[in-house]
């Protein structure tokens, strides 16, 4: 079902619906059976209050409970799949017992286990499909309270409880020579063989596909039986391939021949400044050409021929990153226990290849986090558990190219935006108590969240030197610096606290409901925003339902009703604090020129904030907007779902409607648009109909026309944008003991919204910005399935040989993502003289779409049992796009102006679209 929409950021949004219409939640009409049983001494004695794990060893989920006062048992209305169970005794070492199966048709099955303090007894029973049953919590699942946002220590029995050393090795390899060409390295090769190369030169000289290496090791051994267990992992990710940058216009061996005999009208040292900032030519491909006229007079003629910087072969691109976990957890008494979780990541990243040596821009990030968790049963119906986490992250830029350099007519150099840095701090402790009275289920608890983010993210902080020509270069001359002025600092601390209440109600045996409410206090980000009051408004109810009528014939009896309503509001988004801290007051850019003399000499610093001269209300400006009573409001969003599971035999059908509704989203709206003299003559009823006034210069003439003429622009950030989804979810699913599982998704939906990412179109008509998102697709449909070979034959050499095959694969059709066209001379749409507009009155957000999406993939896995039970290893092949059908994913060049090129515009070939690739991995468990 999962209707839930994490983030009011489109991207989150897309990503939520993606994950909507392909994989509904698997629903009470799939439960099937139950694990019970009882735990006593060697005496016979009964032993209440003892820790019951139950883990689904085929999705991770996990179900804890306790034995009671008659030390017995009971894990009801579980799905269909195996099994892990796991029983902590006080001062014993826990006892596993593994693999336990719930099967449709599977007889009920009897285990036992002992240990010298305990002896457990567990039966195993599935329903075959009867639906008169007990419905768990887990019926409506999805509408349970948020309890916190840190990540917690997970208990995994199948490791922690065995009592030996456990641990796993693997392999994966992804990408190589069994790849089909990417779009983009398939243009590049047919280029390469019309140019005369063969056909082995050709696929050299175009870009590889990555080949990405994973090593996993991990390894989990009892430090002290029975007390402390200890898990660690090591993960190791590196990838190597290729990168053919674009080549780019260079100065041909004969114009560098003409400049040097020209060399003495140049600015001194300007001619070997040029060479070395831009490389010569090392292509013939003629690129045009320049004519440079001296002060004497003199004409300088300038082929232009280009430089290929991957001419000889792509260009190596590696890239890396590595993960180390360490779980420790102890049994402090038989009641009581804590963990540690540790995790530290890191990635590095050189950055793509550049068309120039050296003008890389890569980065490096690193995470750390601690979790602390401190667990203790009071009783056979109450627990409480108490976390602490911190969370650290710290990102920064690899490389300095200094400040930039272009120049009009030939080439430009430099990223002026670095060096960038991040560092964000979190601290979170939370409290949930849970307990048991009749038939609720309870939760209750709080959760206090503290953030902080330090981080620099400076346009231009470096500056850019402009030169409108290359004669302008060389003579050092009419040179214009811009750069940003200010600190371009965000530091910002935020404070959030939340209460929230659970109960999951078993009203009747076949009815459950879910009640709960989460109330939220946040602060607004502190060093920005302190001046404003935060939102009261921050309630979040939850209600879900299962319901099987049980009564009214065959129909009926197999048929389970789920339904729900959540509310979810999101914090203020920290990327609102990066267009803040780069705009007016707290920075603005300075532009100085046209001067001489800046190739060589120093580069001017820029005036202060304090020191800016002129006017400050004409200087471009952004602001949060608040409501009329000074408070940021928070975007938040609703959730609904309602619909049925209906078991025939085997087969189990589903049909839902799921849909969400976002409200107070974040949008960004120009308050005072300006157009030029030129615009607003070519359209004079602009004037009355947007209120529009004329902007003077110095000089006493109309330089443009906005609504207020004593302002700069001033971009508004406010809470007012919506969103909605709306989808049929369908499937079919079926599983049966002859080893083979399929199952047919199909989603109708639609998913639109008038916040989006970049800035509104039209500012007066908000309304003309609504559209689908650039995710939406009206259509998908998802088959999956996998045949498994029996284990079960007479001798047992063939067993070995024939048996432990999977093979497994998934068909997707999906609806293509939609985008817009822009015409680059009317980008708010309301200027009908110049042309189509991207949205507004005259042509909408995201008409287009790209073509369907069809994929298949497939796998092979292969177990082998070796030594013990307990060790095997695992042979997988995964074939993805099998087909090789192309899949654009990227949207084609969607801009028509002046200069652009026919040729490119919604020229699909001239994206990017992946082909087939493969992945081997091995995989090795003891």
């Amino acid at each position: 079902m999962g209707g839930a929409v994490p983030n009011s950021a489109a991207g989150l949004l897309c990503l939520a619906a993606f994950l909507l219409a392909g994989t509904p939640n698997v629903s009470a009409g799939s439960i099937s059976g139950s694990i019970h049983g009882s735990v006593s001494d060697p005496n016979g004695a009964a032993i209440p209050g003892v820790a019951i794990t139950v883990m689904n060893v085929e999705t991770g989920r996990v179900c804890q409970t306790a034995t009671g006062v008659d030390g017995t048992f009971v894990a009801a209305a579980l799905p269909e799949g195996r099994y892990a169970l796991a029983v902590s005794v006080a001062g014993a070492e826990p006892v596993v017992l593994e693999p336990l199966e719930i099967s449709g048709g599977r007889p009920a099955t009897q285990v036992a286990a002992s240990s010298p303090f305990a002896l457990v007894k567990v039966t195993v029973s599935s329903n075959k499909g009867n639906p008169r049953q007990a419905l768990p919590p887990e019926g409506s699942e999805e509408f349970r309270i948020e309890q916190g946002r840190a990540a917690g220590a997970t208990l995994n029995p199948t490791r922690a409880g065995a009592g030996k050393l456990r641990g796993a090795l693997m392999y994966a390899r992804n990408g190589n020579n069994f790849d089909a060409l990417t779009l983009m390295q398939e243009r590049i090769f047919e280029g390469l063989r019309q140019s005369g190369l063969s056909g082995a030169d050709a696929l050299r000289r175009a870009p590889q596909a990555p080949v990405d290496n994973r090593a996993l090791v991990s390894a989990g051994f009892p430090v002290w039986p029975g007390k402390i267990f200890s898990f660690t992992s090591w993960d190791r990710d590196w990838s190597s391939g290729t990168w053919q940058p674009p080549p780019i216009p260079a100065i041909s061996p004969e114009g560098m021949q003409n400049l040097r005999a020209a060399q003495g009208e140049f600015a001194p040292g300007a001619l070997d400044f040029l060479t070395g900032a831009f490389p010569p030519a090392n292509d013939p491909t003629p690129r045009g050409g320049l004519i440079l006229t001296t002060p004497s007079g003199r004409q300088i003629a300038v082929p232009l021929a280009q430089f290929n910087r991957a001419a000889s072969g792509g260009v190596p691109y590696d890239r890396g990153y590595w993960t180390v976990l360490e779980r420790v957890d102890t049994r402090v008494t038989g009641r009581n226990s804590r963990g540690l979780r540790a995790l530290t990541d890191r990635i590095g990243d050189p950055g793509l290849p550049a068309s120039i040596p050296g003008q890389e821009i890569g980065e490096e990030a690193r995470n750390r986090s601690v979790v602390l968790n401190d667990s203790h049963i009071f009783s056979a119906v109450m627990r409480n558990e108490l976390r602490f986490a911190h969370g650290r992250l710290a990102a920064w830029s690899r490389s300095n190219p200094g400040t930039a350099l272009s120049v009009g007519g030939f080439n430009s150099i430099g990223n002026p935006n670095s060096p960038e840095r991040r560092n964000d701090n979190s601290h979170e402790l939370m409290d949930n108590l849970g307990f048991a009275l009749g038939g609720h289920s309870m939760n209750i608890g709080f959760n206090i969240l503290h953030y902080q983010i330090d981080a620099s993210f400076v346009p231009n902080a470096q500056g850019t030197l402009t030169f409108g020509s290359l004669a302008d270069l060389l003579m050092d001359r009419d040179a214009v610096f811009t750069r940003f002025t200010g600190a371009g600092l965000i530091s910002a601390r935020s404070l959030e606290a939340a209460g929230y209440f659970q109960d999951d109600w078993k009203v009747k045996p076949r009815l459950t409901l879910s009640l709960g409410a989460r109330y939220e206090v946040s602060d607004v980000p502190l060093g920005f925003l302190e001046e404003a009051g935060r939102d009261r408004n921050r309630w979040q109810p939850r209600f879900g339902l299962a319901w099987n009528p049980g009564a009214g014939g065959r129909l009926l009896e197999r048929t389970v009703f789920r339904g729900g309503y959540a509310m979810v509001s999101d914090p203020v988004d920290n990327r609102v604090l990066i267009s803040l801290a780069q705009n007016f007051p707290r920075g603005a850019a300075t532009v100085i020129g046209p001067v001489s003399g800046l190739v060589f000499g120093p580069r001017p610093a820029g005036a202060a904030p304090a020191q800016f001269g002129g006017n400050p209300n004409l200087s471009p400006a952004i602001r949060f907007a608040t409501d009329s009573s000074n408070r940021v409001e928070v975007p938040y969003h609703q959730h609904y779902a309602l619909g049925l599971d209906r078991r025939f035999g085997s087969f189990v059908f589903r049909a839902f409607y799921v849909g969400s509704r976002g409200a107070k989203l974040l949008r960004l709206r120009e308050a005072n648009p300006g157009f030029t003299a030129e615009e607003v003559n070519a359209n004079p009823a602009l004037v009355g109909a947007l209120g529009l006034r004329p902007v003077m210069d110095p000089a006493g003439l109309v330089s443009g026309f906005r609504p207020d003429p004593s302002r700069g622009s001033v971009l508004l950030i406010e809470p007012t944008g919506q969103s909605s989804y709306n989808s049929g979810q369908f499937s079919l699913e079926r599983r049966s003991s002859a080893g083979i599982r399929f199952d047919v998704r199909y989603t109708y939906g639609s998913f639109t919204s008038d916040s989006f990412a970049d800035l509104s179109g039209n500012p007066w008509n908000l309304m003309a910005d609504r559209a689908r998102l650039a995710c939406d697709q009206p259509h998908r449909v998802v088959a999956n399935y996998a045949f498994t070979i029996p284990r079960r034959y007479a001798y047992r050499h063939l067993t070995r040989i024939v048996s432990g095959w999977e093979i497994s694969g998934a068909t997707t059709a999906a609806s293509g993502m939609p985008y817009g066209v822009l015409n680059a001379a009317n980008a708010l749409g309301i200027l009908p003289a110049l042309g189509v507009a991207i949205f507004g009155t005259e042509r909408a957000r995201n008409t287009e779409r790209l073509p369907w999406i069809q994929s298949t993939d497939l796998a092979v896995a292969k177990s082998i049992k070796t030594f013990t039970e307990h060790q095997a290893l695992q042979l997988r092949a995964e074939f993805y796009n099998v087909f090789n059908h192309r899949n654009y994913t990227a949207v084609p060049f969607n801009i028509l102006g002046a200069g652009d090129d026919p040729f490119r515009f919604q020229n699909f070939r001239q994206t990017e679209a992946m082909g087939r690739a493969f992945t081997f991995a091995a995989r090795y468990s003891f």
